[in-house]
């Protein structure tokens, strides 16, 4: 495949942390793309410096640049959004693509990124690529079970994330992400493990500095606030498959509670502060509740929700998330910006 003259220099910016296998199957993808990146931005936040070198090995005689960041510390609390504003503003390529580390690319995923560029308006600044099912390709695959279809549907109740939408934000503040494999589509919002930003963006938006650790809803604060200016563009064609690897992760308690906290703190920050949005917000959060007391994986478990052990089993998630409502109710009544 040959992009010609129109080719833009691409950066491609990865965090990770302690995910050593997840990384390299990421890299060993990018390696086997059409169209090759100049540069791989590698933001760290591992106990060690071993993924910058299997890294450097790997990329040994590829032609392809690494940079190595170890996220910033600031006061005491790892910065993840503030080591990205740096490295963007030093970054090779007039295209930065954001991945997560437990994603593997199509070999074309670089190559359909560049190409809904070149084939569209000056104004489109950001491109995000398709989810792709890891059993997509199985002739055989099975049909998608009641129960599958019925979680499905209580995220789309709830207005909670989920990637069979339209690609705009919801009332309560959760993105819909778009699903079609076949047509290029207008979105509001995406994901920062899966999208193409232009260099130039950055001139006049940055990364919210208040989020950190692991974060959360921070890609959605920035790309929202972007599109109010700009275009963004789905491209079903640039699909890779997230594997949502739990490893590297804070402690489930920790999670659930910077969830409650950056939902808040997004909604708050972006949204109109209508009844109806807020009413929105709420019953979001009454979804995630109702997910953590009752699961819908199998009929066991179905069946294990309904006499209380699914409360029992994520305990700790449900303990976070009352923290996180605990520390929205103090913020409130004490006037101040909320915290973890």
């Amino acid at each position: 495949m040959n992009l010609g003259k129109e080719v833009r220099s691409v950066s491609i910016l990865i965090s990770t942390k302690n995910r050593l296998h997840d990384l390299k199957e990421c890299i060993d993808s990018i390696l086997l793309q059409t169209v090759k990146p100049d540069e791989i931005i590698l933001v760290d936040a591992s106990d060690t410096c071993i993924s910058m070198e299997m890294v450097n090995e790997i990329l040994v005689n590829t032609g392809i640049k690494l940079t190595y960041y170890r996220q910033d510390v600031i006061s005491g609390k790892v910065r993840k959004t503030a080591t990205w504003n740096k490295a963007v503003r030093l970054a090779l390529g007039d295209i930065i693509i954001f991945l997560d580390d437990d994603v593997v690319l199509n070999k074309h995923y670089i190559y359909h990124i560049l190409k809904t560029y070149h084939e569209s308006p000056g104004s489109v600044v950001g491109v995000m690529g398709r989810f792709k099912n890891p059993k997509e390709d199985n002739a055989t695959q099975e049909r998608p079970s009641f129960l599958y279809l019925l979680s499905k549907f209580i995220y789309k109740l709830f207005l909670l994330p989920h990637e069979t939408g339209s690609g705009v934000m919801q009332p309560s503040g959760f993105p819909e992400y778009p699903s079609s494999k076949n047509d290029v589509t207008h979105v509001e919002i995406m994901p920062a493990g899966n999208m193409g930003i232009k260099k130039e963006v950055f001139e006049e938006f940055t990364f919210d500095e208040w989020f950190h650790g692991y974060s959360y809803q921070e890609d959605d604060d920035f790309t929202y606030r972007v599109s109010r200016k700009y275009k963004f563009l789905y491209t079903p064609f640039a699909a890779l498959v997230h594997k949502s690897s739990t490893s590297g992760r804070d402690s489930i308690e920790t999670v659930e509670t910077m969830k409650v906290v950056n939902h808040y703190y997004f909604f708050k920050k972006n949204m109109p502060k209508s009844l109806k949005n807020w009413l929105a917000f709420v019953w979001s959060e009454f979804g995630l509740l109702f997910l953590r007391c009752f699961s819908f994986s199998s009929l066991r478990n179905l069946s294990l929700s309904l006499i209380g052990l699914t409360v029992f089993k994520n305990f700790s998630a449900i303990k976070g998330r009352i923290r996180g409502y605990n520390r929205i109710l103090k913020s409130l009544l004490l006037n101040k910006s909320i915290e973890y």
